[in-house]
């Protein structure tokens, strides 16, 4: 099986095997053989990017014919007209799931959209006694579940959106089970479809909207909030992952990153430490912070760089703002920002 990469790293791997090749390092039969274990990714399909936002539409449609105010037309009846228009679809999807599979999907994404019509009508029409909340969560389980069946990785991308909204609609106790149910199957789910990029990045965005709902029924100090995130993202930076390592990599740092600058602040660690004055503990924390990024600057991490200039600025505004004009604060700011890439870049340039 060959190794998918982007057509610029191909690119840029062909001319330096054709360098290599001139410099007689290798043949041409070397060459291609190298080539051929590497191959494009699939390119986004115009077709199946058309039938999406499509059935999107249609969709978004149905869910708006549920919240319709019509005197003449009952729920009842809407969940009859959405029933006969989730069969209907499903028989379309079936019919033209030969000759036509890409559009054949559009229906299927349809009937994503009426499964969460029905569920939000069956509540309302019962009157079940739980919170509406749990309609969502029913909603992602069958969308995870259509994607595992049809093995389509938008309709999982779809179950985790269902679940960001689920997870900002406010859980009780009797619920808080919920998100302990749907973190794990979530990432299995994500493992199922081999990590696809897209749904892997938001994968990390639903796990942490899902652990917010402990935080905020437990009503955590927000200084414990920040320091949890810090270290799901220190994770993702170090745990390096089989599939998509970069990603990983890059997300967990910027959320390790912002999260360890935000306990720079002298609220966070008074709140913490539940004492009346943080500001020793906040210098020691951005110092040892400073210290962090320079070493990860030192092994070339820009990312680093853009974060230590946010520290800087961060404490700069902290000592400074109310005591000089802005417009003298925000230039001398700027210019101490400027000198500081300057520095960097001529470092970098020596070091290479």
């Amino acid at each position: 099986m060959k190794k998918k990469i982007s057509t610029f790293k191909l690119d840029f791997l062909e001319k330096e095997l054709e360098y290599q090749k001139e410099m007689h390092v290798i043949n041409e039969e070397t060459k291609n053989q190298i080539l051929n274990q590497y191959e494009q990714p699939d390119e986004i399909n115009f077709i199946k990017v058309v039938i999406t936002v499509g059935a999107t539409l249609v969709g978004l449609s149905a869910l708006s014919f549920v919240t319709a105010q019509w005197e003449f037309m009952t729920n009842p009846i809407k969940l009859s007209i959405l029933f006969v228009l989730f069969l209907a679809s499903l028989v379309l999807y079936l019919y033209l799931k030969k000759h036509n599979p890409k559009t054949s999907y559009s229906f299927l994404y349809i009937n994503g959209f009426l499964i969460g019509g029905i569920l939000s009508l069956a509540y309302n029409i019962v009157d079940l006694p739980y919170h509406q909340s749990v309609g969502l969560f029913a909603w992602s389980l069958i969308l995870i579940l259509l994607s595992i069946l049809f093995k389509d990785k938008l309709m999982f991308i779809f179950a985790q959106v269902v679940a960001i909204f689920f997870a900002v609609s406010g859980l009780d106790q009797v619920y808080l089970i919920l998100p302990t149910i749907l973190i794990p199957i979530f990432y299995l789910t994500n493992i199922y479809h081999k990590y696809p990029l897209t749904s892997s990045i938001i994968n990390v965005g639903v796990i942490c909207a899902l652990v917010l709902q402990y935080f905020v029924y437990l009503e955590t100090n927000s200084a414990l909030i920040i320091i949890s995130y810090m270290l799901i993202g220190f994770y993702l930076f170090y745990r390096r992952f089989k599939y998509h390592n970069l990603w990983s990599e890059y997300i967990g740092f910027i959320l390790a990153s912002t999260m360890a600058v935000l306990m720079t602040s002298r609220e966070a660690w008074e709140n913490l430490l539940g004492i009346e004055d943080g500001n020793t503990y906040a210098i020691v924390w951005g110092t040892v912070l400073a210290i962090y990024f320079l070493v990860m600057i030192k092994h070339k991490s820009m990312t680093s760089l853009f974060f230590l200039c946010v520290l800087i600025f961060r404490f700069y505004f902290d000592m400074f703002y109310g005591l000089m004009p802005r417009s003298i604060f925000f230039f001398v700011g700027g210019v101490v920002i400027l000198m500081m890439g300057l520095y960097f870049e001529r470092k970098r340039r020596l070091e290479t």
